[in-house]
């Protein structure tokens, strides 16, 4: 479903992607595992077109991000470090909008149906997004990116400033959300990984040091993938 071919990004003389390539497959969730700086959120906008590398390229659903960037956008489903919202719309008016961007004609009121169950928000339906919690508003960017139900979610972050309960609950409708579907969640934490994963790649300054599942990565650790993190992207050896 995804194919990352030697991406590279440079902003001035940093080289933030330096060659990045890997293979991501239905059913897969891909955990995207580096420290703050690695070059996750810089990879994750050039695959969602937001981004154009500067060599390289990238399929989605079998559309080139060079080539068809419109052809991946209608693919994916893709939710942005703190995911920007329309702060003055309610949810229902937000998530009509993006009905109508992702021109889902009359499936509209169903899309919204299930994305409201999924994404439980059904209670703040009617409340204007400014007024939302931080934990809500994760759940509104959540909901928007499943509303034409894509195979291929980009997720940056997913969890990032929930608290114990929310990020539990999106952890959950990831796993839910798995079997049909091929997902890429960048982040920073660990946990996330056991939790939701069933494979992950390290990185850190801008290159993959690390691809395997999360046991074979804790094997490498001596048990523990917080050890092996440490190793690999302090300047340890890659394996």
């Amino acid at each position: 479903m995804i194919t990352v071919d030697n991406l590279v990004k440079q902003f001035g003389t940093i080289r933030a992607v330096d060659g990045i390539s890997f293979k991501v497959a239905k059913g897969e969730v891909l955990g995207f595992l580096g420290p703050n700086g690695a070059g996750k959120s810089t990879t994750m906008k050039m695959l969602t077109c937001f981004l154009r590398p500067d060599s390289g390229t990238a399929t989605l659903g079998g559309c080139d991000i060079i080539r068809d960037p419109v052809g991946v956008r209608q693919r994916i489903g893709y939710v942005p470090e703190n995911a920007p919202l329309y702060d003055e719309m309610s949810v229902e008016s937000f998530l009509r909008f993006m009905c109508d961007m992702r021109g889902l004609g009359s499936g509209a009121g169903s899309a919204i149906e299930r994305v409201v169950e999924q994404c439980a928000i059904g209670n703040v339906f009617h409340q204007i997004i400014a007024t939302l919690s931080k934990g809500y508003k994760r759940r509104v960017g959540l909901a928007q990116a499943f509303l034409h139900d894509p195979e291929i979610l980009i997720l940056d972050e997913p969890t990032d400033g929930l608290d114990p309960n929310q990020k539990m609950d999106v952890r959950n409708l990831i796993s839910q959300m798995a079997q049909n579907k091929c997902i890429v969640i960048s982040t920073h934490i660990l946990e996330e990984v056991d939790a939701v994963c069933s494979r992950a790649i390290i990185i850190a300054r801008g290159r993959v040091l690390a691809d395997g599942t999360p046991a074979e990565l804790k094997s490498r650790g001596g048990g523990t993938l917080d050890a092996y993190f440490r190793q690999i992207t302090t300047g340890g050896s890659a394996a």
